[in-house]
């Protein structure tokens, strides 16, 4: 190799170096990662709330999969109000997937994909939900309901298993699951009513009534999906995380349980499940010291009906397992009522 033909490979190198070391139009990203075009149609909120990240925000064409450590870093951030999403939001021109929005103490998570919703649905405060849902457009379309008119405990005097049989109301939502249910428990924070086990127990129970039928109103086994215990996690439960986890975590204090539902394409793809272990006392078996402690079965069978795509009940159906209210030391929602099974049957 001659002189000239080593100052010309040297002079290629350097060039190389330095064109990879300048940013080009196609690379060109904020200091959070995301491309410009993303953030033309932010509010300055918005933007502000981009730019602090510390990983970059997920691509909302789905062709760029969320690894762990980004779900985490966005489900850990404060939601946006609901009414802070200016109307016509597009996730091209502003990417806030992953983030969470919120009305209320209730929230949800802007999905991954075009066609996608998350749904957040709580026991004891009547009927609540925030539905977020972006559009194959792009376009961001965030939905709130809430029955004002519930109150914290419901009086349910001296219902028995039996009750449901002769009380119908039912409604399903426009999801399904789809396949084997696997999850993660967490039994951390769940109080003095419960060991470890029974914890894990009773946790698991809710699954053992939806998909074992359990009834007192001699109506066959229909219900042919499963589900499966991973084993512990130290995760709580919520949404976004990519995990489906069920246990105990720290809730407002008129909440027992809530379901976190994120679906794509008529299909649960993530569900998790939070029982508020802080505010009360749960236990598998009532006796009669049971004082003001709550039926964790019971709890469970109401939150994996809505994971399975149940809705509440009519209010006058107070003996059904989907009845919105619930009180200290009963245990009749631990059985499905006529309402609860023929909507599961009309959905599996």
């Amino acid at each position: 190799m001659n002189r000239l033909t080593i100052i010309r490979a040297a002079a290629l190198a350097l060039a190389l170096v330095l064109a990879a070391a300048l940013p080009t139009a196609a690379s060109a990203v904020t200091p959070a990662g995301v491309p410009p075009e993303q953030l033309v149609g932010c509010t300055p909120e918005l933007l502000d709330r981009l730019t602090g990240l510390p990983v970059p925000p997920i691509d909302p064409t789905g062709t760029v999969q969320p690894t762990q450590e980004q779900r985490d870093v966005l489900a850990g951030l404060p939601p946006i109000p609901l009414a802070d999403l200016p109307p016509g939001l597009n996730v091209l021109t502003c990417n806030i997937v992953g983030h969470t929005v919120s009305y209320g103490v209730t929230s949800a998570t802007v999905p991954l994909l075009a066609g996608a919703s998350i749904t957040i649905s709580e026991l004891e405060t009547g009927w609540e939900s925030v539905e977020v849902e972006t559009l194959g457009s792009g376009e961001i379309v965030a939905r709130h309901e809430e029955d004002e008119e519930a109150e914290e405990d419901a009086d349910l005097g001296t219902l028995g298993s039996s009750d449901g049989c002769s009380q119908r109301s039912w409604s399903v939502a426009a999801f399904r699951v789809r396949s084997e249910f696997a999850y993660y428990q967490n039994i951390n924070g769940r109080g003095s009513g419960l060991t470890e086990d029974e914890a894990r127990t009773g946790l698991k129970s809710g699954f053992d009534i939806i998909l074992t039928n359990a009834n007192d109103c001699n109506r066959p086994d229909f219900m042919t999906l499963t589900a499966r215990r991973l084993g512990d996690t130290g995760y709580l439960p919520g949404y976004g995380d990519g995990r489906n986890v069920i246990g105990f975590r720290d809730l407002e204090n008129n909440v027992k349980g809530r379901a976190y539902l994120t679906v794509a394409n008529g299909a649960l793809t993530e569900g998790d499940i939070a029982i508020n272990g802080t505010d009360y006392r749960w236990v598998n078996t009532i006796t009669s010291t049971c004082g003001v402690s709550r039926h964790l079965a019971s709890t469970m069978a109401h939150e994996v009906g809505h994971l399975y795509g149940l809705r509440h009940s009519d209010d006058y159906d107070n003996a059904l397992t989907m009845y919105s209210k619930s009180s200290p030391c009963r245990t009749h929602k631990a059985t499905l009522g006529y309402g609860d099974m023929v909507g599961l049957d009309w959905a599996y």
